[in-house]
């Protein structure tokens, strides 16, 4: 969060309860996990309570005098809402238990109408809430500019917007949610605990099951834009240790390379503080022995990387490098050890890192300089990804490459009875390999994750010496 200026007068201090604590936070900027708007913790702003709302039916029933005090609680289109959800067809959230939420008048601080009440300030002074003009209390916090919903106390920690980006062959969406199950436990290796979001990444793997007996998830629809996943992190051993807020989004690559579409949703890259991009390995053809099908026609990673590069010119009106972390992970590497002439080979790529041989609980630096080196070597013995690899490297200053499985095991392909179309389901229980690295380094690009190293006995450093002998040079 950057600084902004916002300086309230004494009246407007005592108008809206703005405490001497509470002010620590109004030159906190922030940016809208949606539109990308800024604002400040002081202004944003929230919708009314349910109770206070005067709906079209009510309305019409009162007398002239009635309805004059009434209009300004009187349900009715949002139209910055509606006018952000109409760039994104089919993506508009549907209001829970058709309490119509998005039709709730909002009020704001700044706003000089009789709506506004004062502000409701948690132990730490953070404001989550604001009275009514009626008395009514409403915690319903949304952006100023596109009256979305804001996730928990958003803008009260630094925030950092991650874009994971893949086309749709690329198992992108099964990554996600195995990502965000086993996210728990990650964080625990790497010293770090969860505090907030825990309901929207659940709502995500709900809605994207990856279990034994049911339908993979096909990813995400093109042109129809996935709720940000929003969690709150701290590290677990202090108690007034730094937390972050991480905003994770599911874009399809497909939505990059359309021009048209990459003005909706190239605000979710340019933004991003760090991006994984997920490559199916079957997008190299010498990289396997076999492609599956369709796999030669799907959008090739390079489109989708200079698609991504000429939004990040056309925001920041420069060309060159650019220095936001840029993660490059290889899905399904378990194919690598069926198909590719890796299968003999005892790789990195297929087993998952062992944090009990760190000295202290952080980013498992010794893991990451194995494996970035390993696949960079193994991509560039191909055509393809020599070129793909080169291409990373010249468009983004910190580059890292990673393999992983969200499932280890083989989909098996069925048909649906009714509609003919294929699906494909699991006979049984998948395994993640590998696949919480790309994010492990964007926290540590970041400088949220301090680095670790293995412990220092002679022969791990013979084995270290070793690999990256065969491999690589240390970087």
């Amino acid at each position: 969060m950057k600084s902004t200026s916002f300086n309230p007068t004494e009246d407007m201090k005592k108008t809206f309860n703005i405490t001497e604590g509470m002010f620590k936070y109004a030159n906190n900027q922030c940016l809208c996990p949606f539109c990308f708007g800024k604002f400040t913790p002081l202004t944003a702003s929230f919708r009314i309570a349910e109770e206070s709302v005067c709906s079209k039916m009510h309305y019409d029933a009162l007398t002239p005098e009635e309805k004059t005090d009434a209009l300004p609680y009187k349900e009715a289109d949002d139209e910055l809402y509606e006018d952000f959800w109409k760039k994104f067809p089919g993506s508009k959230p549907v209001d829970p238990d058709s309490r119509r939420v998005s039709r709730r008048p909002v009020m704001h601080m700044l706003l000089n109408n009789h709506l506004r009440g004062q502000f409701i300030p948690d132990k730490d002074d953070f404001p989550i809430g604001m009275t009514d003009g009626k008395g009514n209390r409403s915690e319903f916090r949304v952006c100023p500019r596109c009256h979305n919903k804001l996730p928990i106390n958003f803008g009260k920690h630094p925030v950092k917007y991650i874009a994971i980006v893949g086309i749709t062959s690329s198992g992108k969406t099964v990554y996600l949610s195995q990502f965000l199950k086993g996210l728990y436990n990650n964080l625990i290796d790497i010293g770090f605990v969860q505090v907030d979001g825990e309901d929207e990444a659940e709502e995500f793997c709900r809605l994207n099951p990856v279990k034994k007996g049911v339908r993979l998830p096909i990813g995400n629809v093109s042109d129809k834009l996935t709720f940000p996943i929003v969690i709150t992190i701290k590290k677990d051993e202090r108690a007034k240790s730094e937390i972050y807020t991480l905003v994770f989004y599911d874009i399809a690559g497909e939505n990059c390379v359309n021009s048209d579409k990459m003005k909706r949703f190239g605000p979710f890259i340019v933004n991003a503080d760090g991006i994984v991009m997920i490559v199916d390995p079957g997008q190299f053809p010498g990289l396997l022995e076999t492609v599956g099908e369709g796999e030669d026609e799907a959008i090739k990673p390079s489109k989708v990387l200079q698609a991504m590069h000429r939004a990040f010119v056309a925001a920041k009106s420069k060309e060159g490098q650019f220095e936001v972390p840029f993660a490059v992970a290889i899905s399904k590497s378990d194919k690598l050890n069926i198909y590719s002439e890796y299968r003999n080979y005892p790789s990195n790529m297929f087993q998952n890192i062992d944090y009990s041989k760190y000295t202290k609980k952080g980013f498992p630096y010794n893991d990451y300089l194995s494996i970035t080196t390993e696949v960079e070597r193994m991509l560039k013995k191909e055509r393809e990804g020599e070129a793909f690899v080169t291409d990373v490297n010249n468009r983004f200053t910190k580059t890292a490459f990673f393999a992983f499985s969200a499932l280890n095991v083989e989909p098996v392909e069925k048909k649906d009875e009714v509609s003919g179309n294929s699906y494909y389901i699991l006979e049984e229980d998948p395994e993640m390999v590998r696949i919480e690295e790309a994010f492990n380094w964007l926290l540590y690009q970041l400088g949220i994750l301090e680095k670790s190293e293995k412990g220092k006995s002679n022969g791990e450093n013979q084995k270290s010496k070793k690999f990256l002998g065969i491999f690589g040079r240390n970087r």
